[in-house]
């Protein structure tokens, strides 16, 4: 039996050439100019867990590093918003917006903004910015473009803030561009001359982006975010940012309703946010239980008055029952030479009826409370005894848990000195 095969050729398709990469980069600034001009009255939820390692030689160039070793881990829990151009940021569990500068929010340990908008004016919006294309790639089976770049210092809005000060520094990296649609799809930034007396030798930073439906249309917002900071004290920290529940910035109106003692006289006016003074005890009882398993610092914490409260001078008295509004204000894992947690709530707002105060309030020391001792044996470092009499609690152990109803003493302070326990 013989068999006939039969080919029809047909004119082999033509390939469409790739575009020249200063036309990739001209449509790639138009997207992100359109896209920006869209970063208007959102927010997003910001998620950070920050990793602070020990690393031996952690500068010292072209010098084996050996494995890091970590020792402590901590993490937060922001809203940010953007509104006109700007970012702004407050705790998750503060229900509004405080500061356009994170160190005013965040005001202990590695710390960023920019990644919404700043850097991205930067880099594509800005004259002066150099770039290099490299190659066309994929990222998971999608195809990309890739380019260098470098941003000189007088072109350059990185500015880089320690503790010896603040400065603006040039920096370089990378980037990548989906190849159908001209969008950006990563960023890549290292920090350049870093100062001497910062103590930071390196600041390596990677954004991932993703398109989100806002007012109708496609916006360009972070989906992830990495920052590695490297530094003379052979420390070097890690740290992962989420970006998630992002929507049109709306107002909120919340109805708040609290049981009132009835034994508890009935006031006979009414106060909107007035301040307590320092020096008052009230305790607090837990309305739900919090724990290292899904609790972050910034998350809200709300409580009840187990007893009634007198405000000095004006005759009132705050009802049990009243609503106490409040932020977990620290939560560090520690794991180097003993592991435990060390852990601090922050109280600052009574709600009860129409009636509302602000307090400063922190948890007072106890003797004994069954879920911050370590074992007789264990000696603290001057630090976390230091910690314990500022309030904050250590949990021996990998895991902590205060339950439902668990009830303690707090002292109020000085609204004035609000800024001097924040996270």
């Amino acid at each position: 039996m013989h068999f006939v095969l039969l080919l029809l050729l047909l004119p082999a398709p033509q390939q469409t050439p790739a575009p020249a990469p200063s036309e990739i980069l001209e449509r790639v600034r138009r997207n992100v100019q359109a896209e920006l001009a869209l970063s208007s009255n959102y927010t997003c939820v910001e998620t950070v867990e920050r990793t602070y390692y020990e690393e031996k030689q952690a500068c010292q160039a072209n010098t084996p590093h050996g494995k890091p070793k970590e020792f402590m881990r901590d993490r937060l829990r922001l809203d940010v918003a953007v509104s006109q151009g700007a970012e702004i940021f407050s705790w998750h569990g503060e229900n509004h917006f405080t500061s356009s500068d994170i160190s005013q929010v965040v005001q202990n340990g590695p710390r960023t903004s920019g990644q919404f908008v700043g850097f991205l004016r930067n880099i594509f919006l800005t004259q002066g910015v150099q770039f290099t294309f490299k190659e066309a790639s994929q990222i998971d089976g999608r195809p990309v473009y890739l380019f260098d770049y470098a941003v000189p210092l007088l072109r350059s809005n990185y500015y880089l803030k320690t503790d010896s000060g603040g400065t603006i520094i040039p920096y370089h990296g990378s980037i990548s561009v989906d190849a159908r649609r001209f969008e950006l799809v990563h960023v890549s930034i290292a920090g350049d001359q870093m100062p001497l007396d910062s103590g930071i030798c390196s600041a390596d930073t990677e954004i991932d982006y993703q398109l989100v439906n806002l007012f109708g249309e496609q916006a360009l917002l972070p989906s992830a975010f990495l920052m590695k900071i490297e530094n003379v004290h052979d420390l070097y920290t890690l740290n992962r940012y989420t970006y998630t529940q992002c929507r049109e910035f709306r107002g909120v109106s919340t109805l708040r309703f609290t049981v009132v003692d009835p034994g508890t006289p009935a006031p006979t006016h009414h106060v909107s946010d007035e301040p307590l003074p320092g020096g008052l005890t009230l305790k607090a009882s837990l309305d739900s239980e919090i724990s290292d398993k899904d609790s972050y610092i910034g998350d809200a914490v709300n409580a009840s008055l187990a007893e009634p409260l007198s405000v000095p001078g004006t005759g009132a008295v705050i009802p049990k029952g009243a609503m106490i509004h409040g932020v977990i204000s620290e939560m560090q894992q520690h794991s180097a030479s003993l592991t435990y947690w060390l852990f601090g709530i922050k109280l600052d707002r009574i709600q009860t009826g129409d009636d509302s105060y602000l307090l400063n309030a922190w948890p007072l020391p106890a003797a004994s409370d069954g879920v911050s001792r370590f074992s007789s044996e264990r000696a603290l470092s001057g630090f976390t005894m230091e910690a314990a009499r500022h309030g904050l609690w250590f949990f021996d152990g990998s895991h902590f848990r205060l339950p439902k109803h668990w009830t303690r003493a707090w002292r109020t302070l000085p609204l004035a000195s609000a800024g001097q326990r924040t996270p």
